[in-house]
């Protein structure tokens, strides 16, 4: 089968210009035969229409011109160098808000309420810098999540 390939890619690459129609014949023996006439002794099995020669008349694609190609891995390089960047400061901003919020784990001295019976209790300002930090945690996880989807899909 694969011999039967290479004689089709042969005939048809070697077809002159002005050739219309290669025919596939099968011999006897299993051989196959590509001819632009008929084999004597062979069963036609189909006609294959050869492709049109690429000359200079017909132009490469737009994409494959190559100062596209050149702009095109500059564009790739520069989207990859913005999403490293970006991924970086995302990951730099979630570090700096998971440190807010360990050391705002403490209270501060005027976060604590005097209680009827001598105790303390933290005061409400003190459960709002909590809700605060924390959510300034979640949204730098959320925005380092998005850099990675936005790295990941430059790179691939």
């Amino acid at each position: 089968m694969l011999a039967g390939a290479l004689s089709a890619a042969a005939a048809l690459g070697c077809a002159p210009a002005g050739a219309e129609t290669v025919y596939k014949y099968r011999m006897p023996d299993g051989r196959v035969i590509y001819s632009d006439k008929p084999v004597p002794g062979g069963r036609l099995e189909r006609e294959v229409q050869p492709q049109p020669p690429i000359g200079p008349a017909i132009a490469p694609a737009p994409s494959a011109q190559p100062g596209n190609v050149d702009k095109r891995i500059a564009a790739r390089r520069d989207a990859l160098e913005r999403a490293t960047r970006e991924l970086e400061a995302a990951n730099a901003a979630l570090a700096e808000a998971q440190r807010h919020l360990e050391v705002g784990r403490e209270p501060f001295p005027e976060e604590f309420k005097g209680i009827a019976g001598g105790g303390s209790r933290l005061s409400e300002e003190y459960e709002q810098r909590q809700a605060a930090n924390a959510r300034a945690v979640a949204e730098a996880k959320a925005r380092v999540e998005r850099a990675e989807e936005e790295l990941n899909q430059v790179r691939y």
